[in-house]
């Protein structure tokens, strides 16, 4: 589905003790960064990739510089100014363990910000040719490979997954991150071959190893494991029906909607829905197509499902309008409220199977203080 822009961030380093991984310090950078006015979806992807702050700063090591670059990008007033904090901090501090951060941060001021996405790919270019650190060129080469994430990079992104990265030796969210860059760069041969290795690391055992210090049952640790299992299905069956082969697209979507986990309104939390709707479209089955774009639209809000089921909506010529075909969907594939009983102010309980189907209800639950 639809992720929002991630927001440039600094980590906030910690005094005496390694520093979190990357991903924490971001996500708890993401408050703080609303109030700039930016998006923080992207922070929350980010921290599943896995990698982690390849140095830890010794307590007796004096003032981090990246203290002042953070504060100063925070209170930066324009892209243009947190930029010049990106750069100067790394033109002064090339071997600090955090430039790949910091690089990272400039790389998303430059995309999102200045829609400079060429900026953003020779900067991250420049640190890694300055870097002879191989894991921080391994984290930026990370980076890079989302911004190669369009068409016009689509040949610097096979050749950069075809050499200095082993998308095979990848832990499973980098893995991801390989896997939604070629399908938006639409290297569909790539996105095949990436689908083909990440399935080895889509499975419950390969979880439960990656997370040694977690506690899950036995049920969430499979459940998370088809889980993955669905997330690469959908994108192996993207790459089949960009390919030709929609009837193996239609058994890879299908596959992955059953191992996929879903939310109350039983849609899964990514593209599938959209890209099977696609490939039905594509096979000449344009009103279930029509069908499946809907429901993405209405329930996993999927602003491009919306667009495409709208567009190929009016290829059924139904008199009905378009926003009511919606209504209907919404009324035919949305799950029923289970029924509850609660008091009222009065203390006499009501039950919501009184009113379920007669009326419009509104339930406001208030909580004493």
């Amino acid at each position: 589905m639809y992720q929002p822009h991630p927001s440039p961030s600094l980590p906030t380093p910690r005094r005496g003790r390694a520093p979190r991984a990357r991903g924490a310090r971001l996500l708890l950078l993401a408050g703080a960064l609303a109030m700039l006015g930016l998006p923080a979806g992207g922070l929350a992807q980010d921290a599943t990739t896995g990698t982690a702050a390849d140095a830890a700063v010794a307590a007796d090591a004096g003032p981090d510089p990246l203290d002042a670059t953070r504060e100063a990008f925070m209170a930066a007033e324009t892209p243009e100014g947190r930029l010049e904090v990106v750069r100067t901090f790394l033109a002064e501090h090339p071997d600090h363990p955090e430039v790949p951060t910091v690089a990272g941060a400039g790389a998303d001021v430059l995309t999102y910000q200045l829609d400079d996405r060429a900026g953003a790919i020779a900067l991250l270019e420049e640190q890694i040719a300055r870097s002879d650190q191989a894991v921080a060129q391994q984290r930026m080469r990370m980076r890079l490979i989302s911004a190669y994430g369009t068409p016009d990079h689509a040949e610097e992104l096979a050749a950069l997954t075809a050499g200095p990265v082993d998308v095979s030796a990848l832990p499973f969210g980098d893995q991801l991150t390989v896997l939604e860059a070629a399908e938006a760069a639409e290297a569909w041969d790539l996105l095949a071959r990436a689908a083909d290795l990440a399935l080895a690391n889509a499975t419950a055992t390969q979880f439960a190893a990656d997370f040694p210090d977690r506690e899950f049952t036995g049920e969430e640790i499979n459940a998370r494991g088809a889980n993955r299992r669905g997330l690469v299905l959908t994108y192996h069956g993207r790459a089949q029906a960009r390919r030709g082969d929609l009837a193996g697209a239609m058994t890879s979507f299908a596959a992955a909607d059953a191992q996929l986990q879903k939310g109350f309104l039983g849609v899964p939390d990514n593209a599938l829905y959209r890209y099977w709707g696609q490939a039905l479209v594509a096979a000449g089955e344009t009103e279930a197509g029509v069908r499946k774009l809907a429901v993405a639209a209405a329930f996993a809000s999927d602003e491009q499902a919306h667009d495409l089921a709208r567009e190929h909506y009016q290829d059924l010529g139904r008199d009905e309008d378009f926003a009511d075909y919606l209504w209907t969907i919404r009324r035919a594939e949305g799950p029923l409220v289970p029924g509850f009983a609660a008091r009222d102010y009065d203390g006499q309980t009501r039950q919501f199977a009184d009113v379920r189907g007669e009326k419009a209800s509104r339930v406001a639950f208030w909580f004493p203080t």
